[in-house]
């Protein structure tokens, strides 16, 4: 059975790095989501005030790929790996929604990577015109691009 967790303002909700067998449903409030979260260069990624945070790192079984901190108090839903797995059998809806979720941040990804491309293509055919400007620019969407990651 899942439980209420309640967190406040300033909360580590999950980090990065770490190996986990649950994950959250936003009940209220919002939280910020961080790679490198440590680091002084610390990168927002963005806000979650709504969905699921945690999804992809129960599924895939993998490390969490980002810290989320609460931006205020918070109440949340934690549903374990076992509770999961049940929701194919007893909650399909639940299921769509986990999926709706996850397929939205597909949908952004395609676009960030869509984008990135087609600026990479376009400098490259200016490249004769402004090549240590267009190296700078390439330089700085590739480390965007191999640095980022879909996170909400």
């Amino acid at each position: 059975m899942s439980e209420i967790t309640k967190v406040v303002k300033g909360d580590v909700i999950v980090r990065e790095g770490n190996v986990e067998f649950f994950m959250y449903r936003v009940i209220d409030g919002s939280a910020s989501v961080y790679k490198d979260y440590l680091a002084a260069d610390r990168k927002k990624l963005g806000i979650i005030d709504s969905g699921y945070i945690g999804e992809m790192a129960l599924i895939s079984q993998a490390p969490r790929t980002a810290t989320v901190v609460a931006d205020s108090d918070m109440e949340l839903e934690r549903i374990d790996e076992s509770e999961f797995i049940g929701y194919f059998r007893d909650h399909p809806d639940k299921i769509k929604s986990i999926l709706f979720c996850l397929s939205k941040r597909l949908h952004t990804l395609d676009d960030i990577y869509t984008d990135a491309c087609m600026t990479i293509n376009e400098c490259l055919k200016n490249e004769e015109d402004s090549m240590p400007k267009t190296q700078n620019l390439i330089d700085r969407i590739v480390d965007t691009i191999t640095k980022s990651t879909v996170w909400y």
